[in-house]
């Protein structure tokens, strides 16, 4: 059975607004499961949802507010991630071992990603698991950023996998995202803080 609306949003509780820089269109996240719809998700309060949409974003009504960048959400961002391939994968091989192709299923992977998940949780502040991201992104990501500890570096909206985008785009400097699916495989995102781009 879902929650009651929370009053200021409408939403049920564990539910928020955010913003997909792709698509230039709001979709709504649960973190604690984690799970994203674009839809309201089942209890929601319409009626309040569309007043809560228009406190933040005075200036738009009705339709239109499908169509706003909120403001402060940047065009850019600066992310790492930790990639696990499964034999369902866009390119089933890993960039540890290009020569040997990968055969877990994509529930082994899952399982897999979990447990490293995990391991980044139960390093305790915020600034423990950041940096336990980075050293497991090194010891296990399948993509060849494992070199750089799993940083991407800076990307704009567009550049990368909508699946990827959207969440990535969706996170706060030093945020990690829960299980991301895309047509690359199974990851986990740390959104990082922008650098200058030049020295």
């Amino acid at each position: 059975m879902e929650s009651q609306p929370e009053t200021d949003t409408g939403l049920p509780t564990g539910w928020e607004l955010r913003h997909s820089n792709s698509k230039a269109a709001p979709y709504y996240y649960n973190a604690s499961r984690p799970a994203s719809t674009w839809e309201p998700p089942p209890g929601t309060n319409i009626d309040a949802l569309k007043a809560h949409i228009a406190r933040l974003y005075p200036q738009l009504d009705g339709e239109t507010n499908k169509e706003a960048t909120p403001h402060g959400k940047p065009n850019e961002i600066r992310a790492s991630h930790i990639l696990i391939k499964h034999e369902g994968s866009r390119n089933p091989r890993t960039k540890r071992v290009p020569s040997e192709a990968v055969t877990r299923t994509k529930d082994e992977a899952w399982a897999e990603l979990e447990q490293l998940e995990r391991r980044i949780k139960d390093a305790g502040s915020s600034k423990s698991r950041q940096a336990a991201f980075t050293e497991i992104a090194f010891e296990r990501s399948e993509c060849s950023s494992y070199m750089k500890n799993g940083d991407l570096g800076r990307f704009k909206s567009g550049q990368m996998q909508r699946e990827f985008e959207d969440p990535a785009f969706a996170l706060n400097e030093g945020e990690i995202s829960g299980i991301v699916s895309t047509p690359s495989g199974l990851h986990l995102i740390m959104r990082t803080p922008l650098e200058p781009l030049s020295e």
